[in-house]
């Protein structure tokens, strides 16, 4: 995920602010009950700043969250997107 220049330039209090109403949307959804996520800061990897990985036996649920999280005000400096892998777990 990349964000845009001016999300930089928002004082930290405030970002978190914004971070958190996000996560707050992602954890409260109803269907979040079997996705975990992982962020880590990515700079220097693709232009990505974050690199968010998802774990989930439903990706339609996923779907459903992530659509959700369109309506967060992070979304305002939200740049782009990418997956980048996508799979199974096979026992």
């Amino acid at each position: 995920m990349s964000k845009t220049p001016d999300w930089y330039l928002i004082g930290f209090e405030e970002r978190k602010e914004i971070l958190q109403e996000h996560i707050r949307m992602a954890v409260q959804h109803p269907e979040n009950k079997d996705i975990r996520s992982y962020t880590t800061y990515s700079f220097g990897i693709g232009d990505q700043e974050f690199v968010v990985m998802y774990e989930t036996d439903s990706l339609l649920n996923w779907s459903h969250v992530t659509e959700k999280l369109r309506e967060a005000r992070a979304r305002k400096w939200i740049v782009k997107e990418t997956p980048i892998f996508l799979g199974s777990l096979i026992s």
